[in-house]
Formats: structure tokens, sequence, C-alpha cells
């Protein structure tokens, strides 16, 4: 394969993998709709409510702009005027998953304060690293590009070792954040051990799987991004989109476990608990939904 056709075929590559992580997106929202009338707007608004709307919701919005850059056929003087607010656009799909999950893992570990000051610092260093990726010396591709391809869409120049290292650095921080909310739920977990009540053991067998998930993702999307040998126009529409995804199907099966009748064992259990809570125990069985 020699140049041209190299290039023609990353670009196509892209170009697929941003079509295919909407059209997830809107599948998703379609499967889920019915849910989330019933289970997040029929409730009273929250913190879980409006992160949940957040993460449903900006994908959705701001996609259709982005395919429009990205799969449109610009001028390269368009491009270089555009390129840093499509990027900014970015921005908040990176961190609102984050913030769910840091908010389910507060609760889940019975709203310690050393947790919360811990998953805050990590949420802002998360932050700020991906805005200094994704804002901060971005440019499209030289004019050399464009007299090769001709006009094309407005996208950023990726492709130099920089570029590439610092987004595997940002991979790599919210992958760190993805395992400090592991270690919180499993030790809360060790805590817990046989006492958890059937939404705290709905989350753990959910949240395990969403904080696994997500950072799998991040570890796959890192390895992308560190070896130009691979397809690393693949990963970030996915990883701009999948942990919202992710992220909401968590506080939707929630929400649904929550809103379930309790059994008559969980029944007994419960009011045993608060008996026991009564002389001197603590309650660790309710987590807000």
């Amino acid at each position: 394969m020699n140049l041209l056709e190299a290039i023609f075929h990353r670009l196509a590559m892209g170009k697929y993998s941003i079509t295919a992580t909407y059209s997830l997106a809107l599948y998703d929202w379609f499967l889920t709709f019915d849910d989330e009338l019933a289970l997040i707007y029929s409730a009273r608004w929250t913190s879980v409510t409006v992160t949940y709307s957040l993460c449903k919701y900006y994908p959705l919005l701001v996609w259709p702009v982005l395919l429009w850059s990205y799969m449109g056929t610009h001028n390269p003087n368009l491009c270089r005027k555009t390129i840093i607010p499509f990027q900014a656009l970015t921005i908040p799909m990176q961190f609102f998953p984050p913030a769910v999950i840091m908010i389910r893992a507060y609760a889940f570990s019975g709203r310690d304060r050393r947790v919360l000051a811990l998953l805050s610092t990590l949420l802002v260093t998360v932050i700020v690293v991906h805005m200094w990726t994704f804002l901060s010396h971005r440019s499209v591709p030289p004019p050399e590009f464009y007299l090769l391809v001709g006009p094309t869409g407005c996208f950023p120049n990726s492709g130099t070792d920089d570029m590439r290292f610092r987004i595997g650095i940002s991979m790599v921080v919210s992958m760190v954040m993805d395992i400090a909310c592991l270690v919180v739920v499993v030790w809360r977990c060790v805590q817990l051990r046989g006492s958890a009540g059937s939404l705290m053991k709905t989350f753990l067998a959910q949240g395990l799987t969403a904080f696994a998930s997500m950072c799998a993702l991040n570890i796959i999307t890192s390895i992308f991004y560190f070896e130009p040998s691979l397809h690393s126009e693949l990963g970030l529409p996915l990883l701009l989109t999948v942990p919202n995804l992710i992220a909401c199907r968590l506080i939707l099966q929630l929400r649904r476990k929550a809103a379930s009748p309790l059994s008559p064992s969980e029944v007994m259990r419960r009011n045993s608990r608060l008996i026991r809570d009564a002389f001197g125990g603590h309650s660790s069985w309710d987590m807000p939904g």
C-alpha cells in the first residue's frame, strides 16, 4: 500500500468509526427511552438525574456537529478556524462518565469523606489532563496534506509522536481513576462481607462490570495510541461515547432495582438490621439511587 492509499484508508476507517459510534448511541437511546421515562424522569431530580441526562443527551446532541466536521468536504482555512471549538465539544464527554462513577463509588463507600476527597482530586486531574491534551497545541494537518487528498473533513492532526503520546497519557489518567473507583468498591465489599442488601449487591454486580469495562476500554485505547502501527483512529470515538452509555446503564439498573418491590426475606433482613442499629450498630444497606 503506497502513501496515498494508506492516507485514504485511515481517513475511511476514522469516518466508519465515527458513524458506527453515533449509530450505537442512537440505538442505545431507542432501547432505553421507555426505562428513562419510568425510572429517571418520573422521580424527583437529583444529582444522579442531572449526570444521567448529561451522559445520555450531550453526546447525542454533539455528535451530529462532529459528524459534519469530520465527514464533510471543507477547505483548510475553515478547518484551522474550527478545530479548537470542535475539540472543545468533545471534552465534556470525557468526564461525565467518571463523574457518574465517582458519585456511585462515593455512595457505595458509605459516603466516606476520604473517598470523596480522593476521587474528586482524581476527577479534577482527569479534566485538566484532557483539556491539556485536546485543546493545547492542536492543529490541522499541514497544507501538503490537503494538496494531496483535496477537500476533506476537519480533524486534528493526531499523527505526531507528541500528540499520540499526550492522548495516551490522558487515557492512562482516566484508567487510574477507574482503577481507584474499583478499589473503593472492592474495599467496601470486604468491609461488608455478607451484610450487603439487595441494592448493594446489584451495584456490586453492575458496578464492577461498569468499572472493569471502562478500565479495559482505556487500556485498549492507550495501546492504540502508544503503538503507531495500530489503527488509533478507531479508538477515540468509542472512548468518547461508550463510557457514557455504560454509566447510563448502571444508573438505570440501580433505579430499576430500587423501584422493585422488596422480597419478604429482604424486609425481614432490613427490620433486623434496624433493630441492631438501634442498639448501637451501623446501617449499611441503604444506598441512595
